[in-house]
């Protein structure tokens, strides 16, 4: 093996690149159900997941808990034992009904419950 100075400055100019496009990717960004999650951002329920509940679910005659046919949405013991059946809801874009919701409001949903839907 010959100790060319050109060929040993190329050889480590192709590595590097190589290291640097391999790199290159975004592991912050997952497809969940077809939507975007940012999974490098937590979601905090009270100050995320809530708000958004309240704006678009716990309106008058719907998940407000005055209903019967309706589960009640009011707060996280409510919402927790069927964050699967709300969040499959909400990406099928069943509900909220008359509204459509951004992907970003979408990937709240679905980030909250990927991160283990906790009270926070």
């Amino acid at each position: 093996m010959t100790n060319d100075p050109m060929r040993n400055f190329v050889f480590l100019l192709v590595v590097l690149f190589a290291l640097a496009f391999t790199g290159c990717r975004d592991d912050s960004v997952e497809v969940l159900g077809g939507h975007p999650v940012l999974t490098d951002s937590v979601v905090s329920f009270s100050a995320d997941l809530l708000p958004l509940v309240e704006a678009y679910c716990t309106i008058s005659g719907c998940h407000d808990g005055s209903n019967s046919l309706a589960p009640s949405l009011n707060g996280y013991e409510t919402i927790r034992p069927i964050a699967d059946s709300v969040i499959s809801q909400v990406e099928t874009r069943r509900m909220p009904i008359g509204v459509s919701l951004s992907e970003q409001e979408i990937s709240v949903f679905t980030n909250w419950l990927s991160q283990g839907a906790l009270n926070n």
